[in-house]
C-alpha cells in the first residue's frame, strides 16, 4: 500500500484496506450465527465425516476464506518501491534497521505499544461479547450474532472509510502528526464508549452503544499503519511494521481475550459479572494506549522532521 499510493491517499487506502476487516467481521457474526444455528447438531462433510457444529461452522469459514486469498494471488502485482532514504542503501543493513530504531525509540514504543493496549481492550470485548449477551442478557448466540453483525460491521466499515479523511484533515490544518492524532482520538472514544457499553441495563442499549463506538473502532489500527509509512523509509517499513505487527498480535489478540477472562475469575469470582470484567479491563487498557499515543506525539512530531524522501509541504512544521 505504500509504494502504491502518493503520501496524500495513503491514510485513506489504509482506512480501505481496514474497513475490510471490519466487513469480514460482520461477515462472520451475520452467517457465523446463522450457521451455528443451521450446525447446531452437527454436520457430516467430505472426508471428514460427521462433525460438531462449532467445529463446521471454523472449517467452511475457513474454506469460503480461501476464494478471497486465490483471487488477491492472481490479480496483485508487486508495485515499484519508491520513497528510499538519502544515504542509505536501497537494502538496508541490521545496522542501518538498528540505528533508525535506537533514533526512534520513543516514538515506536509509545507508538507500537500504545496501540496493543487499545486492541488489547477491543480483542477482549470482541471475543467476549456474545458470552456478555448470553449470561447477562440472556441472549442466544446466534440472536447476538446476527444483529451485532448488522450493525458492528456498518459502523466499523464507516469507522475505517472515515479515518483517512479525519487524518487529512488534521494534516491539512499543519499538523505532521495528524495519523498519531487519529489514533489518539480513536483510542479516547473507543475506550469511553465500549467502557459504558457493558454496563448497560438492557441488550438493546447494550448493542447500540457497542454500535455507535464502534465509530472510532478502526481509527487506531488503520492510522497506526499510516503513520509508520509516514515516518519510515522503503527500506525498513517492512521490519519496522513486522515489530508492530508482533507486538499488536501478541498484545492484543493473545493477551486481550485471556485478561478478561482471568479477571472475570479471579477478581470478581462470577461469570455472570462479565459485564463489570469488560469494562474495567477496556478502561485500564485503552486508557494506558490512549495516554501513551498522547506522549508519543511530540517524538512523532520530532521522526517526522527527519524525513527526508517526501516533498517539503508534508513535513512542514507543526
Amino acid at each position: 500500500i505504500g509504494d502504491y499510493f502518493e503520501p496524500r491517499n495513503r491514510p485513506k487506502a489504509f482506512g480501505i484496506y481496514t474497513m475490510a476487516t471490519a466487513f469480514g467481521t460482520g461477515l462472520t457474526y451475520v452467517f457465523g450465527g446463522l450457521l451455528i444455528a443451521f450446525t447446531f447438531q452437527g454436520v457430516s462433510l467430505p472426508i471428514l465425516g460427521q462433525v460438531p457444529g462449532w467445529q463446521a461452522v471454523f472449517i467452511i469459514i475457513g474454506v469460503v476464506g480461501l476464494l478471497p486469498a486465490i483471487l488477491m494471488a492472481f490479480t496483485v502485482r508487486e508495485p515499484k518501491r519508491k520513497e528510499f532514504a538519502k544515504n542509505k542503501s536501497e537494502k538496508a543493513s541490521w545496522g542501518e534497521i538498528f540505528a533508525f530504531l535506537n533514533q526512534n525509540k520513543t516514538t515506536l514504543i509509545c507508538h507500537h505499544f500504545g496501540v496493543a493496549f487499545i486492541l488489547m481492550a477491543v480483542y477482549g470485548w470482541v471475543n467476549w461479547l456474545p458470552s456478555l449477551f448470553d449470561r447477562v442478557h440472556g441472549w442466544s448466540v446466534p440472536q447476538f450474532s446476527i444483529w451485532y453483525g448488522i450493525f458492528g460491521g456498518i459502523f466499523g466499515i464507516i469507522s475505517a472509510v472515515s479515518s483517512g479523511y479525519v487524518t487529512n484533515w488534521f494534516k491539512d490544518r499543519g499538523h505532521t502528526d495528524g495519523a498519531m492524532r487519529t489514533v489518539l482520538w480513536g483510542g479516547g472514544g473507543l475506550t469511553l464508549g465500549t467502557t459504558v457499553a457493558p454496563l448497560m441495563p438492557s441488550p438493546e442499549l447494550c448493542i447500540a452503544l457497542y454500535a455507535i463506538a464502534g465509530v472510532f473502532s478502526n481509527w487506531p489500527p488503520a492510522q497506526a499503519l499510516a503513520a509508520i509509512n509516514d515516518m519510515t523509509p522503503n527500506q525498513l517499513r517492512g521490519t519496522v511494521t513486522s515489530v508492530y505487527v508482533l507486538i499488536i498480535g501478541i498484545g492484543g489478540a493473545g493477551i486481550g481475550p485471556f485478561v478478561m477472562g482471568w479477571v472475570t475469575d479471579n477478581v470478581f469470582g462470577n461469570p455472570e459479572q462479565i459485564n463489570l470484567s469488560m469494562a474495567l479491563v477496556t478502561v485500564v487498557m485503552g486508557t494506558l494506549g490512549t495516554l501513551l499515543i498522547a506522549y508519543g506525539l511530540k517524538a512523532y512530531r520530532e521522526s517526522m522532521s527527519r524525513v527526508d524522501w517526501m516533498t517539503p509541504q508534508a513535513v512542514t512544521a507543526n
